[in-house]
């Protein structure tokens, strides 16, 4: 069935002459028998051995196996035909030490894909004497003892062909015996080719004794058997040495004859032992009938090899079990590297998710989980306008019922709206902030006026998660008020315009200052406090506020929060009645005017449409500009008559785009100007009416000092810029300051006196709800699908209009939100950077655990295993590493960011969740240490199974 043509092998070494080990040999093998290469150390015979199994390969020449040739095989084919055709026996077993003896047998049936179970193993070890022997490891056995697994491996797939090197080069003579005995009893129906330096051996135990010689062969005999001299039925001469007499015959008086004279010239010895007898036979290799075995020059000619019909080659699948077993065994080995190689790849792998998650930065979720790590009760949103001019900021609009339904509709939630309505008649403060030297460490955060009114429930305080000292209001005069700023009054008491009403220490108790009536400079309106509300005020949150050495970044950004936090949620709230809000919108509409709450809303000397925002004025340089409170029409004034004032004496009315300013905003340009000319060097006259006014002695004075100013024509002065623009927040538009009014109607600083045409520019009827605020809900489910609309309809908006989240929490994330998209390819590029060490740790590894494992990856190779195989094995040893990886990366990733989101809210103070980590770096530090352990194995593996597997199991 086997056959060589031509075969040719030269070894190279590095140093030294070229070798020939097999000098284009050609031979056949018959389908059974026991076939011998004999030969010295180094005359090629076990070449011949590794290239007919496919463990070398030749320089020239090809192995014929059923009529199939090797020319066509791949190294995969070589492998198969291993597993399906051929059994090796090694001089040094060649066992696998980490599996047991019934474990390193098996794997041979296992890589022909067939079962191996118990009753396989125990027969096969009961027929090569080590029944009972199968869970014990290789180093509790002894050499003959291994040398019969190894015979049984081979032995147990039943292959056609075995074949064995130096089988019984490392054992004693007996136990060398036994081996030849068990290999000679294979040979009567299997091809056995043996490699020995034995000549004895070979000439006893082989059918056929091929003998190499620096790589050619010299001698090719086979046996066969010469026939003995018959004296008759009952005795035969063999070779007219040995007399053999069949058992039970009685010797005639010739047969004495013979045999006395045979003893005249010969010493004998006539053994009665049977043993004695057997082992004469075997020595003299005599047959029961009296034929002596003798050899001849081989006759290839009488071999005959099969087609390639039958040649069908079975492709070797290593269990995983198995597989996992050497790949964990390998770990052994190296125990200090692997530990350091873990240390080092989870320190890779935890600092690459930690990257990933700047990298991954996802406002959705960082928003979500900030929304509920903090723990906020309650959410707002407002109404922006967008503006073309991206750098200046969106138009904040007040709201309406229908936004009120919309929000609800699409939230699910239930906002409901606070009403902000500010009288420019009346700006006092209700009572004086905390004093900022006072040492005390629970010193009341600054808040100066009510924000809006709300109109509070109970079903609102259960639902916020607050508490209720007193009642709640029912009344239109009654009103209720936070905790937070109940302790400002227990803390300051309670002032207005300087007048002080209450001491502090007539407020130090909640019953004393219910029943109290105060006045809000929301609508400059007397109401009774009927109850205090908890409102849960974080005061730790923003302790560091009160402390001088807190770093300036964070507090800065610790005080706009603080801002966002009282406005957005309850905490400065005047909480009322219900049906308190539609009553006092009734008096709002019927207010004349046009009311701006927004301090951007300014006349002011840039033209907003020039990018350069140059400056319209005649000097340069001076850029104080006039914050609109109220406008109105002359047609509201009742007194525009006799109370408005034209630089232009001619002049009786306003034109397009004209204004009449306050008197007291025109005066105070009129001085901020003189002070900025004298600091600057610009030349300026102060009038005298202006020195006058300076030196009055209170605003009566004051007011006489402008009114006889106004009469005497002096009062406008010359130099004072008279052309502003106004900031529609898409465009700007001129404006000419065409003079001044004193009108007992617009007092206070901000109102103006617009023409016709630009008051109408204004629409008036957007709404009067500054912010709707709803009860956050707890579930992060909820709260990640409120946040996703808050982002997506800012993305799209309609007619420029879109709703803004707003809660203490959204500043912080909108400082991260405009960092994050260059943050996020740098985090990106040093994430990639932690990965890619990781995976040189891994290889270098891999690598070192392969050259450890090279021998036994040769022995699997020569047992069957395909380079398929032995890359599972290595494959197993890196996922197990890969796992301990993940699970360990995994969880200090987890723990960092928790550490470090924790740290942000408790040490600095901002409330944002910025390392988010979920799914996905979860699975990308799974999915990246799977796929490095993959590359981290491959590498390598191709490289050395690549390698002839007798190079692997010599370590070459």
């Amino acid at each position: 069935m086997l056959e060589v043509h031509n075969l040719y092998r030269e070894y190279k070494p590095k140093k030294g002459r070229n070798v020939i080990a097999l000098n284009h040999i050609s031979l056949k093998f018959p389908e059974k028998g026991m076939v011998i290469i004999l030969g010295k150390s180094g005359s090629g015979k076990s070449t011949l051995l590794n290239v007919l199994g496919g463990l070398d390969k030749a320089d020239d020449g090809e192995i014929i196996i059923k009529g199939k040739s090797s020319k066509d095989f791949s190294q995969s084919d070589f492998d198969s035909y291993r597993n399906t055709y051929l059994g090796f026996i090694f001089q040094e077993y060649n066992i696998l030490e980490e599996f047991t003896v019934g474990a390193n047998i098996g794997l041979a049936l296992q890589l022909q894909g067939k079962k191996s179970n118990d009753e396989a193993i125990a027969k096969i070890l009961k027929e090569v004497d080590l029944e009972g022997y199968g869970n014990r490891k290789p180093n509790e056995l002894s050499g003959g003892q291994k040398q019969r697994v190894a015979i049984a491996r081979a032995l147990v797939k039943d292959p056609e062909i075995i074949m064995a090197d130096e089988p019984t080069g490392a054992l004693d003579s007996h136990t060398g015996i036994q081996v030849f005995d068990t290999l000679k009893k294979l040979a009567e129906n299997k091809l056995v080719v043996v490699v020995t330096h034995d000549r004895e051996f070979a000439e006893l135990y082989g059918n056929r004794v091929i003998e190499f010689k620096d790589g050619n062969v010299i001698s090719d005999i086979e046996k066969y058997l010469a026939p003995s001299k018959v004296v008759n039925p009952n005795i035969n001469v063999v070779d007219d040495k040995i007399i053999q007499i069949k058992q039970g015959y009685k010797l005639s008086t010739d047969d004495i004859s013979m045999i006395n004279k045979y003893l005249e010239n010969n010493n004998a010895i006539v053994s009665i032992d049977q043993d004695s007898n057997d082992n004469l036979k075997k020595i003299a290799r005599i047959d029961d009938n009296g034929n002596k075995e003798s050899f001849k020059t081989t006759d290839e000619s009488t071999i005959n090899i099969s087609d390639n019909k039958n040649f069908k080659l079975i492709k070797s699948h290593l269990p995983f079990r198995n597989s996992f077993k050497i790949g964990a065994s390998s770990l052994k080995s190296k125990p200090i590297r692997l530990i350091v190689t873990i240390l080092l790849s989870v320190v890779a792998f935890t600092l690459f998710g930690l990257a990933d998650t700047v990298s991954a930065y996802n406002k959705y979720t960082t928003t979500t989980n900030s929304f509920s790590d903090n723990n906020l009760s309650a959410i707002s949103f407002v109404k922006n306008k967008k503006s073309e001019m991206d750098w200046y900021g969106d138009e904040t609009c007040k709201q309406t019922d229908e936004d009120i339904a919309y929000l609800n509709k699409q939230t699910g939630l239930d906002f409901k709206p606070v009403l902000e309505v500010k009288d420019s008649n009346f700006t006092n403060f209700f009572y004086e902030t905390p004093n900022s030297s006072s040492s005390d460490s629970n010193k009341i955060l600054q808040a100066d006026e009510f924000s809006g009114y709300f109109e509070m429930t109970q079903s609102d305080i259960d639902n916020l998660g607050y508490s209720l000292v007193g009642k709640l209001p029912t009344n239109d005069n009654e009103i209720a008020i936070s905790d937070y700023l109940y302790q400002h009054f227990k803390q300051n008491g309670y002032k207005t315009n300087s007048i002080i009403h209450y001491k502090a220490t007539e407020l130090d108790t909640t019953q004393k200052f219910l029943a109290k009536n105060i006045k809000l400079s929301l609508d400059n309106q007397e109401y009774l406090v009927v109850g205090i509300i908890d409102t849960k005020f974080d005061y730790d949150h923003y302790k560091s506020l009160n402390d001088s050495n807190s770093n300036s970044l964070i507090t800065s950004v610790l005080g706009m929060e603080l801002f966002t936090y009282l406005s957005t949620e309850h905490h400065t709230n005047a909480f009322v009645n219900d049906g308190f809000i539609d009553s006092k919108l009734i008096e709002l509409k019927n207010r004349k005017g046009i009311y701006f709450d927004d301090s951007r809303l300014s006349l002011d000397p840039y033209d907003y449409s020039d990018e350069q925002s140059f400056m319209r004025m005649q000097d340069g340089g001076y850029t104080s500009n006039l914050t609109i409170t109220k406008m109105v029409k002359p047609s509201d004034i009742s007194d525009f008559n006799t109370s408005a004032f034209f630089i232009n004496n001619e002049k009786t009315s306003l034109g397009n785009n004209e204004i009449l300013i306050s008197v007291k905003d025109y005066t105070d340009w009129a001085i901020n100007y003189y002070y900025y000319c004298e600091q600057t060097e610009h030349s300026f006259t102060q009038p005298q009416w202006m020195n006058d006014y300076q030196m009055a002695y209170n605003e009566v004075e004051q007011l006489n000092i402008i009114k006889s100013s106004l009469n005497a024509g002096t009062f406008f002065v010359d130099g004072i810029p008279d052309t502003l623009y106004y900031n529609k927040y898409s465009s700007a538009t001129e404006i000419k300051i065409v003079g001044v009014t004193n009108s007992n109607d617009l007092q206070e600083n901000g109102n103006i006196v617009a023409s016709g045409d630009f008051y109408n520019t204004f629409d008036k009827t957007t709404g009067y709800y500054q912010s709707l605020i709803a009860a956050l809900p707890n579930n992060k489910g909820t709260i990640s699908k409120l946040v996703k609309f808050g982002y997506d309809n800012e993305e799209t908006t309609t007619n420029g209009m879109y709703y803004k989240m707003s809660t203490s929490a959204m500043l912080s994330i909108e400082i991260v939100n405009s960092f994050s998209s260059v943050s996020k390819k740098v985090f990106l590029y040093i994430g990639i950077g932690f990965a890619l060490f990781s995976a040189l740790l891994m290889m270098n590894f891999i690598s070192t655990s392969i050259a450890y494992k090279r021998r036994e990856i040769g022995i699997l190779r020569a047992v069957g295993a395909r380079s398929a195989d032995v890359f599972g094995i290595f494959a197993n040893e890196s996922l197990i590493i890969a796992l301990i990886n993940f699970v360990f990366a995994t969880i200090s990733t987890g723990i960092i960011t928790a550490v470090i989101n924790n740290t942000l809210r408790t040490q600095s103070g901002i409330m944002i969740t910025m390392f988010n980590m979920g799914l996905r770096q979860i699975g990308l530090i799974l999915g990246i240490s799977v796929v490095i352990a993959l590359v981290a194995s491959f590498i390598p593996v191709f490289k050395i199974a690549r390698q002839k597997p007798v190079d692997a199991m010599n370590k070459r």
